[in-house]
């Protein structure tokens, strides 16, 4: 019996190209290119939320209990795309990875992993997002969850 490959979760510069215009770092990269070859859902994932540390570059996961996050889940990632995926989120040190269930735009549901920060100190925080998505780009389903009224 074949053992099925894991999804993963991504919400900011591993996302499409078409979709986050501030990916120019990445597309220089080996990631981008294999990453590009992956099939790919909007979804939105509960109880987190991404927070932009005010000493970091870069935003992270962090836990929240009413909080959502829209971005996108990559299908059947095998074992060594995923060590390189935790290489580029250093995985363990700053993040971890956990599999989380992530609502896909017609309702269903994935599992996927998810990289979470370690941090501690979450509330200190410039900016909390539920989603680096222009406006015109998140599903409808989804908009009513993620975009004040």
């Amino acid at each position: 019996m074949v053992e099925a490959m894991p999804n993963v979760f991504v919400f900011n510069s591993l996302m499409t190209q078409f979709m986050h215009p501030w990916r120019k770092t990445v597309e220089q990269g080996k990631l981008r290119i294999i990453l590009d070859n992956f099939k790919r859902r909007v979804g939105a994932l509960d109880e987190y939320i991404i927070v932009w540390k005010k000493e970091s570059t870069h935003p992270y996961l962090v836990r929240e209990p009413n909080g959502i996050v829209v971005g996108e889940v990559l299908y059947d990632v095998p074992n060594d795309v995923i060590h390189l995926l935790d290489e580029y989120e250093l995985s363990p040190k700053r993040n971890y990875r956990v599999e989380e269930t992530i609502r896909l735009e017609d309702g269903s549901t994935v599992e996927a992993f998810v990289y979470v920060w370690r941090g501690e100190d979450i509330h200190e925080k410039d900016e909390e997002f539920k989603t680096l998505l222009p406006d015109d780009l998140i599903p409808e389903s989804l908009k009513q969850d993620i975009v004040p009224e």
